[in-house]
């Protein structure tokens, strides 16, 4: 009788314990890191490093060890590095390192190693300017059997000199064509030629449109190694257009409304990624829109939105999240050691280290 007694008490305690967990909070600390989505795999998580791209003639003047080093000491597994083609063909020496681009990109991925896996992201070819990122200079590539022979080309010498954990196709691709049009003349023959230099090599793929990934709910990859990436910037209140349960989830984190924003954000997600396997889905880049890039972020309670983004992709078992800066000095990343912050420690020594 009295073992039940203590059966009841204990059941009644883990009751009242479970019950206070989930009432609503405005922020909760994650004191661990070691997510392990299933038997074999660790979640990819880490930044997206838009330095390495971005940028006339500046191509990795702010990025180097001393961050690599930064985020191994604070749980981070992965590293998203956006490249540049034109800075690889220039052989450009506008890095920390003053070396060759493919050089200093290759460097990169040798002090990642073994502790973070790489993603190589071929992320655009700054040469076409402005064009490329409204969408022209990616509309060529995929379009143009030459540029998109080059492009593939250029992808092949990037696995085998830097030897990367894995390759990203394009990034954001845009472009009049039809989805079946970008899968038949780009998608597959990238995959297939760049299996070719590395059979092992894992392939990061995005849609047409970019933001959508249903096209491969009904023409999936049927390959374990590959890929589908997915971006999202939360912001509030909401700007362009967007699907009315993204605008109920960001209204609900901007009013505090935590429980109801983090069940939209549930809804929300799981509508996007509906008919794929999530284990092959990551978080290509996660972040906050950002009204200006150089201070951190005014959207209310971004913190929040970020945790619970980073908990779908835990619970869900995704393959990666990479949350993306905002601002130079600003990187959305959790540190396990203090809860979520950008200025401890990533953001103040993106800064103190910077050229």
């Amino acid at each position: 009788m009295k073992r039940v007694a203590l059966s009841l008490a204990l059941l009644l305690f883990i009751l009242s314990v479970t019950t206070v967990q989930s009432s609503e909070q405005p922020g909760r600390h994650i004191s661990s890191y070691g997510i392990v989505n299933n038997a074999t795999h660790k979640l990819w998580w880490g930044p997206a490093v838009s330095n390495t791209a971005w940028g006339y003639n500046y191509w990795g003047n702010s990025f180097g060890e001393a961050q690599i080093e930064v985020l191994k000491r604070n749980g981070a597994t992965a590293i998203r590095f956006m490249l540049d083609k034109y800075a690889w063909d220039l052989g450009s020496t506008a890095n920390v390192l003053h070396i060759p681009y493919k050089d200093y990109i290759k460097q990169l991925v040798a002090w990642c190693k073994p502790e973070l896996k790489v993603l190589l992201d071929l992320s655009r070819d700054s040469r076409t300017g402005n064009d490329w990122d409204t969408g022209t200079g990616k509309a060529e590539v995929i379009q143009n059997s030459a540029l998109r022979t080059a492009w593939i080309n250029w992808g092949k010498s990037v696995i085998a000199y830097c030897k990367p954990d894995a390759i990203g196709l394009m990034n954001e691709p845009r472009g009049d064509v039809s989805f079946n049009y970008y899968y038949d003349n780009f998608v597959i023959p990238s995959i297939n030629a760049y299996r070719s230099v590395n059979p092992n090599i894992i392939v990061f793929v995005m849609s047409i449109p970019f933001h959508d990934l249903s096209g491969y709910a009904t023409k999936p990859i049927n390959d374990e190694k590959v890929v589908y990436q997915f971006h999202f910037y939360y912001n509030y209140p909401v700007s362009g257009s967007a699907s009315q349960l993204a605008v109920n989830m960001a209204n609900a984190y901007g009013e505090g409304r935590f429980v109801e924003a983090r069940n939209y954000l549930t809804q929300y997600f799981n509508w996007e990624f509906s008919g794929l396997p999530k284990n092959r889905i990551a978080f290509g880049e996660l972040g906050i829109y950002g009204r200006d890039w150089s201070t951190e972020p005014t959207d209310p309670n971004w913190q929040i939105f970020m945790e619970d983004a980073f908990d779908y992709a835990k619970e869900n078992g995704l393959y990666g999240c990479f949350q993306y800066a905002v601002g130079r000095t600003h990187y959305c990343m959790l540190d396990p050691a203090t809860g979520y912050t950008t200025l401890t420690p990533y953001g103040q020594t993106w800064a103190d280290n910077s050229p």
